[in-house]
């Protein structure tokens, strides 16, 4: 398996009242094998293990 690198970005902003945070997770939506094997127990059919996709959420928090 080759090397890879995987970039997650976080950032927040807050005050006494309210928190914003934004965050991307695969930011670059790279396609990597965290596990490859040719078979497991019940199947000789080789089969691989994919880091998830690019994901992006945020949140915003108001305290009374």
């Amino acid at each position: 398996m080759d090397d890879y690198t995987l970039t997650t970005l976080r950032f927040r902003l807050e005050s006494d009242q309210w928190r914003a945070s934004l965050y991307a997770e695969n930011l670059f939506d790279e396609t990597i094998v965290l596990v490859q094997q040719l078979g497991s127990f019940y199947t000789n059919e080789p089969f691989s293990v994919l880091a998830p996709p690019r994901t992006i959420g945020g949140t915003l928090t108001y305290r009374w």
